[in-house]
């Protein structure tokens, strides 16, 4: 199956992503981690084609225009480009598909927009709930750092395999995959290619949300949620999960092996397996086929 390119202009902003399956299938938006892109999808989409699935690239990554430089990179205003581009693509109900920073952006998501989303699957990812205090802090911090610090010259690297061999490095992942990435997240330059990703990403941004909106967004969301971490993914996440999910019938976690880019390296199968079933099937076979 292969995908479309999309984009639309919102605004005076270019936001734009990828789009497989037929309209008219169950729409999906699929959101990418932290400094990936659309790509990030490039191995489980195709193989589920029931599904009408809008891969979008984050302000700031891939084909995605940056913020202002007045503006910093907050959870809030990526939420609003999320229910701009449903917008444009007519969808008045949708689920999410979201990994890692893509699942920390969801949990704003459904607590703004919960009669909107349908249906939530995090993959190996989730926000962080702290005290009001902290996310005062936090958002101060990077509203501060935003009008203060200024952007250094991007690195630049002799080709896109040597910038692979790079993300495998610090993410863990295997080149293989870091390459998928690499392909929409690098453009050439002078002496070789360097990256379209917004350098003010990497240390404007605020993601964290209160102990009291989490479990006011998870509580009164009516949609199911699906949480499934890697065995070998990211940690610091988890700490609220196995209680949100005691608390709340329609909130599952589960772990699965894998990295945290399990989506995209190794065998796949059970990961789309379990896309499948959460998407595919009614609310009372759920359940049953986790």
């Amino acid at each position: 199956m292969i995908p479309r390119e999309v984009e639309f202009h919102i605004q005076g902003r270019k936001l734009a992503g990828k789009r497989w399956g037929q309209k008219g299938n169950t729409p999906i938006m699929a959101l990418h981690g932290w400094l990936d892109n659309a790509n990030s999808f490039d191995l489980i989409a195709p193989a589920l084609p029931d599904f009408d699935i809008f891969a979008l690239d984050f302000a700031g990554h891939g084909y995605s225009d940056r913020r202002p430089l007045h503006t910093p990179y907050l959870g809030t205003l990526d939420a609003q480009d999320i229910i701009a581009a449903a917008n444009q693509l007519q969808w008045e109900n949708f689920s999410l598909l979201a990994h890692s920073m893509g699942a920390e952006v969801s949990s704003h998501v459904i607590g703004m927009y919960p009669d909107r989303i349908k249906r939530l699957f995090a993959i190996d990812g989730w926000a962080e709930s702290i005290s009001n205090r902290k996310w005062l802090k936090l958002h101060r911090d990077s509203i501060d750092v935003n009008l203060t610090k200024k952007s250094g010259t991007l690195r630049v690297f002799l080709n896109q395999e040597e910038m692979a061999q790079g993300v495998a490095k610090a993410t863990r992942q295997t080149v293989a995959s870091a390459r998928i990435l690499v392909e929409r997240g690098s453009r050439k330059v002078d002496g070789g290619f360097s990256w379209i990703s917004d350098p003010r990403v990497r240390w404007s941004d605020a993601l964290g949300i209160t102990y009291q909106q989490m479990d006011h967004n998870v509580g009164s969301f009516s949609g199911e949620i699906l949480v499934v971490g890697a065995n070998n993914g990211l940690k610091w996440y988890r700490a609220d999960l196995e209680r949100l999910a005691s608390e709340n019938e329609h909130f599952k976690f589960i772990t699965i092996d894998g990295s945290h880019h399990v989506h995209m390296d190794a065998d796949t199968t059970q990961l789309v397996q379990l896309i499948q079933n959460f998407f595919g099937s009614p609310v009372e076979q759920l359940d049953a086929g986790l």
